[in-house]
């Protein structure tokens, strides 16, 4: 399994997550959007963070903005989940997807539809 982040190039702004799920309407056949599952996420990450014993910026960062998480599946086919990506977008955070290189050509067309640029983790 390969993880990819997603973000603005240098000199870019980030999408806010309602806008990164409405350009990825125009990518793909079938989109479905969850904040409450993006929120819960990101309040995990929160606490992960604050038991990490983070930087009070990371943690206010975070706190700032976990309620406008979204929780977002893409898919050309929705009965073939399988062939398709879920991930959570935050608020000012690269977008983490982890998935098969297999799905790659997926990843590639969230890029371009957001504007983004890619780094492999």
């Amino acid at each position: 399994m390969a993880c990819y982040a997603l973000g603005p190039g240098d000199g870019e702004s980030w999408l806010a997550p309602n806008e990164v799920v409405e350009r990825l309407r125009t990518a793909f056949v079938w989109v479905d959007s969850d904040a409450q599952e993006g929120i819960t996420y990101a309040s995990r990450v929160l606490t992960r963070m604050k038991d990490m014993r983070a930087p009070q910026p990371v943690i206010d960062h975070l706190e700032q903005r976990y309620e406008d998480s979204i929780a977002v599946a893409v898919s050309d086919d929705r009965a073939d989940s399988e062939h398709g990506l879920r991930f959570v977008v935050m608020p000012e955070e690269s977008i983490k997807i982890y998935t098969e290189p297999q799905l790659l050509p997926l990843v590639r067309r969230c890029i371009a539809a957001l504007g983004y640029d890619m780094m492999e983790l």
